[in-house]
């Protein structure tokens, strides 16, 4: 599942103006230079919707992401997208996006914004992607998260760490292992 993930999302989905579809992971790392691009493509493209009365939402997700690796404290804009949402789907869309955003970092909350997205995106996700999508979900659970953030890691890095964790559980026989702190995968 991780592999089919990680199609550049950042040239093919969100440096193009159409809507990003819920199977994707947009949590993908990306540099400096590629998060200020994708904010300045963001604003640039709000601009043209609003002079054209169409909706934000995707552009204001972009922008999310963009000030995320950015390093900024992107509470503020999920609480009022959050408020401002017009459906099931764009709060779906948030929660996943903002749930795999913080679980890139391993930041508490993460399992619940994944929860949450999941159960709403259910009807909208395309059925050759559901179960994909409901075993990366499972997969990413293991993860133990904190307030503390670490350095962003790609999906297939996280899936790892996750098969790792689940090595160790079986090998020391308890269920539930998890490390107290999320940089040591070893415990």
């Amino acid at each position: 599942m991780a592999e089919t993930n990680l199609i550049p999302v950042f040239e093919n989905f969100l440096l193009q103006d159409e809507l990003l579809p819920l199977h994707m992971w947009y949590a993908q790392p990306l540099d400096q230079g590629q998060a200020k691009q994708l904010l300045e493509f963001s604003a640039k493209m709000q601009k043209s919707a609003l002079m054209h009365g169409k909706d934000v939402f995707e552009f204001k997700l972009r922008e999310l992401i963009a000030r995320f690796f950015l390093n900024k404290n992107i509470q503020l804009e999920y609480q009022t997208m959050s408020a401002l949402l017009k459906d099931d789907r764009q709060r779906a869309q948030l929660e996943l996006v903002y749930g795999q955003l913080l679980i890139s970092r391993k930041l508490a909350g993460a399992h619940e914004h994944l929860k949450q997205g999941f159960l709403l995106a259910r009807p909208f996700i395309e059925s050759a992607f559901y179960f994909g999508v409901m075993k990366q979900h499972e997969q990413l659970a293991i993860i133990k998260t904190g307030n503390t953030a670490v350095p962003a890691l790609s999906l297939e890095d996280l899936i790892t760490e996750a098969g790792v964790i689940r090595k160790l559980e079986k090998s020391s026989g308890k269920r539930g292992y998890h490390c107290s702190d999320p940089e040591d995968t070893l415990g």
